[in-house]
Parts: C-alpha cells; sequence; structure tokens
C-alpha cells in the first residue's frame, strides 16, 4: 500500500503514526536459510543488497516473509534517499553504484 495525502490527520487514542523513513520497501521470503528479496514491483533485488543475506541463517528453519523498508542513512544520521537509489539501481553489488563511499 501506498501512502497517500490527508487533507487533515485523523485524531485519538485508535490512531498510530508511522514515521516517513523515504526508503525503498522490500519483501524478503526466507526458506532453507535463504532470503530472496523483492521490490514492490516484484523486481528481485536479492543481489542488491547482501548484507541482508543474513535474515536467511537467522530465521533458522524457519519458513518467514518480512514486509519492510531498507534505509540508507547518509552523513547527517537522518534517511538519504539519494544514497540508497545508487545501490537501488544497480544490478550487481559489486558495481561501483553499489560500493560504499
Amino acid at each position: 500500500m501506498l501512502a497517500m495525502p490527508a487533507a487533515r490527520a485523523p485524531s485519538g487514542s485508535a490512531w498510530a503514526y508511522e514515521v516517513k523513513w523515504d526508503g525503498m520497501r522490500l519483501v524478503a521470503f526466507i526458506e532453507n536459510g535463504r532470503a530472496r528479496l523483492r521490490s514492490r514491483t516484484g523486481r528481485d533485488v536479492t543481489d542488491v543488497f547482501p548484507e541482508l543475506a543474513a535474515l536467511g541463517p537467522a530465521s533458522g528453519s524457519t519458513r518467514v516473509i518480512l514486509d519492510g523498508e531498507v534505509v540508507a542513512f547518509g552523513p547527517s544520521g537522518g534517511p538519504d534517499f539519494e544514497l540508497l537509489s545508487h545501490r537501488a539501481h544497480t544490478r550487481l553489488p559489486s558495481s561501483p553504484a553499489a560500493r560504499p563511499r
């Protein structure tokens, strides 16, 4: 589900708010100790985020589906979508765009 603007934010104790992290939404499918990552459009991005391969062994033998947002934090300590976009638009983690600065 994509966020949509509202004319007025709802109020009251029945409502909770989520921080806008300015990242990339991924779904991780974990089975037999291996994580497969898909973008919101369904593109396989497993090779683009090798750091997340550790999700597989961490789950043990459990089958898990995780839906979350990958965020890159910049020099200021806050989310930096431009930094993340270099990684998100590369095909292989060994390409210059995917290497940490």
